[in-house]
């Protein structure tokens, strides 16, 4: 690294600024003339940029439309839903007749019900009671074999 390094002056680098300048756009298209824009490229790009406004216009033009038909569309199912709303309204009406009806059966479907638990519970007591009964009578059976067993063992001893 001994060399000295070189210091230019300002009529220098104008020189070299304006070398650089002029020789650019051949040194562009030598090195990579893919990125080079020409004439006809331009052309392209703006036949291009016309074509995609058209398009644009095209594109709102048919929005608008099917923002209409929408419209119409929702304002046909507002008022099928209204008359279908009219007519549960008056299915309602109708209906609520008979479920004060049905409310009075199952009233007395309910006190049906009520009355068999009565009877189920009467019926528990007394198998209740007969559980008891043969539970005592076992006892008793079960203590006469042993009085029974007692006394022949006994005989058996005294004779």
């Amino acid at each position: 690294m001994g060399e000295t390094a070189m210091a230019f002056g300002d009529s220098d680098l104008e020189r070299i600024g304006a070398y650089v300048k002029g020789n650019l756009y051949g040194w562009f298209v030598e090195v990579a003339p893919h990125l080079v824009v020409g004439p006809q490229l331009l052309e392209r790009i703006a036949t291009i940029e016309q074509e995609l406004k058209d398009q644009r216009e095209l594109m709102a033009t048919r929005f608008d439309a099917m923002d209409r038909r929408f419209e119409e569309t929702n304002a046909r199912i507002a008022e099928r839903f209204d008359a279908v709303d009219r007519r549960f309204e008056d299915m309602g009406k109708r209906s609520d007749e008979r479920f004060e009806a049905i409310h009075v059966r199952f009233e007395d479907v309910n006190k049906r019900f009520e009355d068999m638990n009565k009877r189920f519970a009467d019926m528990n007591k007394r198998f209740e009671d007969m559980n008891r009964r043969f539970g005592s009578m076992q006892w008793l059976v079960g203590g006469a074999f042993v009085v029974l067993g007692i006394m022949m063992t006994v005989f058996e001893f005294i004779s």
